[in-house]
């Protein structure tokens, strides 16, 4: 950016904050590409054992999850066209509060995120171990020989 960001509008008043052009190349455009769309790839490979395991309703997950999401991608394209940043949510915070309120998005809201993660992946996997060690309540019956 030309300018830093400012928590005053006063500040602004020179002109638009406005980004640099030509800062990153081809493989940093290709690494920021690879690093965002990560977290989406687990769906395109999760796509067959969860069509197997909820049969015919799958398309109907993902609709009523694409119906799910859309307010909030709708939201941070209005916010982003009033208040373009690449910051995004920090950059926001930071102009509509101050800057404290960023820094404590990444400071403290990040790492909060990151064990509630951390600790919901704990209690998946503590579940998934207690399935499996529960002895089985199927009642064996011996083959009879006549």
């Amino acid at each position: 950016m030309t300018q830093t960001p400012s928590a005053s509008p006063s500040d602004t008043a020179a002109g638009p904050l406005r980004l640099k052009r030509n800062v990153l190349g081809l493989v940093g455009v290709a690494t920021m590409g690879a690093v965002i769309m990560s977290p989406s790839l687990g769906l395109y490979f999760n796509w067959a054992p969860m069509s197997i395991t909820a049969g015919k309703i799958a398309p109907l997950i993902f609709l009523v999850a694409l119906l799910i999401s859309l307010p909030t991608a709708v939201s941070y394209a209005m916010v982003s066209k009033e208040l373009p940043a690449a910051g995004q949510a920090y950059t926001w915070l930071w102009r509509a509060l101050r800057p404290s309120a960023g820094i404590w998005l990444v400071i403290v809201g990040l790492p909060i995120a990151i064990v509630a993660l951390i600790l919901l992946a704990l209690a998946i996997l503590i579940s998934r171990r207690l399935r499996r060690s529960r002895p089985s309540t199927e009642l064996v019956v011996p083959p009879t020989g006549g």
